[in-house]
């Protein structure tokens, strides 16, 4: 399973071209590379809602999450409720060098990995959840 998950995000990667018009490097549906939301929609895209669920948080609500100091939060995609993919941390996150993009939670070494960058489980929201509000 870990194979199929690291594919999918190199494949993401792989479709990603720079937008003259836009001045950013862009998904072919036209979504932006740079942002991590559309890194785990184009996941949940690919395998369905039905085993993904696009997760998030904020900084203030997850103070100890490394992957998101820079920035006000982070979101990304959980699939079979038991594997972060994260193409955005593997390509895009130059302060978090020679990241994998697949953790297996059920993996001990992995969930380490988990908590150190994505911080408490219990801070993450669901994106679909009722009330909501996109980070973007």
């Amino acid at each position: 399973m870990r194979d199929e998950l690291t594919a999918l995000i190199d494949a993401q990667e792989a479709s990603a071209v720079y937008d003259k018009a836009e001045e950013c490097t862009v998904f072919p549906n036209g979504d932006h590379w740079a942002r991590c939301t559309f890194w785990a929609r184009g996941v949940e895209a690919k395998l369905g809602s039905d085993r993904v669920k696009v997760m998030g948080f904020s900084n203030e609500n997850n103070p100890s999450a490394k992957i998101a100091k820079p920035l006000f939060g982070h979101d990304f995609a959980v699939v079979d409720d038991r594997y972060v993919v994260d193409g955005w941390v593997k390509f895009v996150a130059s302060h978090l060098p020679n990241q994998i993009g697949v953790y297996d939670m059920e993996d001990e070494k992995d969930a380490e990995v988990v908590h150190v960058l994505y911080g408490n489980v219990e801070c993450w929201s669901w994106l679909d959840e009722p009330g909501f509000r996109s980070r973007i």
